[in-house]
């Protein structure tokens, strides 16, 4: 489904969601945030979920040419996001984690 083995390795966070934000208010930023995910839903568009880093929350929808890994609320992951500067996030990429890496 368009996911290789290399596409699930964690690459380390290079932002947080406050961070983001900040940055997105000048103009459109991008980064990669980790964190819980929480509040999962399955909208026909795609599985919709909130991801919680401990600076904040941004909800995101994970269509299908995403990932085909669907977050399970409580889950650990790592996510590469754009966000705009209305603060609308848009989800690149999802990786989910192993625990033992929080």
């Amino acid at each position: 489904m368009g996911t290789s083995s290399g596409a699930l390795l964690p690459l380390g966070a290079t932002t947080t969601i406050v961070e983001l934000r900040s940055a997105a208010s000048r103009g459109e930023a991008s980064g990669t945030i980790q964190g819980r995910t929480t509040h999962v839903a399955g909208p026909i568009t795609g599985i919709g979920f909130t991801i919680d880093d401990g600076t904040g929350t941004v909800r995101l929808v994970a269509h299908n040419q995403v990932t085909h890994l669907g977050p399970i609320s409580g889950t650990f992951v790592e996510a590469d996001v754009s966000m705009a500067a209305d603060g609308s996030c848009q989800l690149l990429a999802l990786r989910c984690l192993p625990e033992w890496i929080q």
